[in-house]
């Protein structure tokens, strides 16, 4: 028997534009952040060199070391976890949670190691110029609050009533 009615309504796309949009924003940086990892590795092998003439020490090279690593994974895990979002796949936001906790906890023990061991080791032959130091716990705290915004972001999103309907369905 032939409908001679309205068309029914399409089904929503699955997921909304927020949530794609999303997706590639996580995606993009993600692949971003993992190739200024390489570029953080690179320049290390400069600062290696500094490091035998005594001008950075050893504990320079091994938080570089360690922070471009984790840049590494974290974007792995941004990038995978954005284009999870984009295909609405149900393992996406699990994924982009753990994303998330893990960047936060990188970037705030990233940031005290930083301020409590690298960066006094390195102002020891500045001599007391406060100036250095102020300097260098400013951009440690603008750092700290620009690299957590998009896991705030993501956390925020991720566990909506709506993100767990559209991805996790």
């Amino acid at each position: 028997m032939p409908y001679y009615g309205a068309q029914p309504p399409a089904p929503p796309s699955k997921p909304s534009g927020l949530y794609k949009a999303l997706g590639i924003v996580m995606s993009c940086l993600g692949l971003a952040g993992v190739l200024w990892a390489f570029v953080s590795i690179g320049s290390l092998v400069f600062v290696g060199s500094y490091a035998k003439s005594g001008i950075y020490g050893s504990e320079v090279l091994i938080f570089g070391s360690a922070r471009s690593a984790m840049a590494i994974v974290t974007g792995v895990m941004l990038a995978t976890s954005g284009f999870g979002i984009f295909r609405a796949k149900k393992w996406a936001r699990v994924l982009a949670l753990a994303y998330a906790g893990l960047s936060l906890f990188v970037t705030f023990t990233g940031a005290a190691v930083n301020i409590l061991v690298v960066q006094p080791r390195m102002m020891g032959p500045l001599h007391g110029m406060r100036e250095f130091e102020l300097i260098t716990y400013v951009s440690e705290a603008v750092s700290v609050v620009v690299a957590s915004a998009l896991p705030i972001v993501v956390i925020a999103l991720m566990l909506r009533a709506q993100a767990k309907q559209e991805l996790d369905a």
